[in-house]
């Protein structure tokens, strides 16, 4: 888990551009990993501790859900950390 926050599922745009159907539109509220890298970095967001209070779009499938509002979803921006070996 690199955040908590939450995802605004009316929206399809971000900053007036338009968002894939494999992102959407996400305002971190709590950072757990500062130093993971955005997946859409901006000229003002580069990491997720950059993040903070911020609209940033992340990939659907790295979203979990802890809790459904109406028209708003909270939920936990996850990232895959993984290794490869190099022999």
């Amino acid at each position: 888990m690199v955040a908590i926050g939450r995802v605004f599922l009316t929206s399809s745009t971000l900053h007036t551009v338009p968002l894939g159907d494999d992102f959407a539109r996400v305002v971190v509220e709590e950072v757990r990993q500062a130093d993971v890298e955005v997946h859409v970095p901006t000229l003002e967001v580069r990491l997720v501790g950059e993040a903070l209070d911020t609209f940033i779009a992340w990939p659907t499938h790295l979203l979990q859900a802890i809790s459904k509002r109406t028209q708003v979803l909270s939920f936990v921006l996850i990232l895959f950390k993984f290794t490869v070996n190099v022999n």
